[in-house]
């Protein structure tokens, strides 16, 4: 069976015709507004001209941050 303690971030970056596979820690719970999170930090990292794979790395660690203060 898959580990569920690991989650994925998976896209496509068309104009370096590249997949990206970011792998995360999940933090155990149900966590509200966390893709709403990581969509800010994703397009955050976008707008400063940061490559799909770091911007999408940023956003995971912007989030597991943020669960971490709670």
């Amino acid at each position: 069976g898959a580990d569920e303690s690991e989650g994925s971030i998976v896209g496509y970056d068309a104009q370096k015709d590249d997949r990206v596979d970011v792998r995360f820690e999940r933090v155990p719970g149900h966590h509200f507004g966390t893709g709403d999170m990581f969509s800010a930090f994703l397009i955050d990292g976008l707008c400063r001209g940061w490559s799909l794979e770091k911007s999408a790395r940023y956003g995971a660690e912007g989030v597991s941050d943020a669960l971490a203060r709670r």
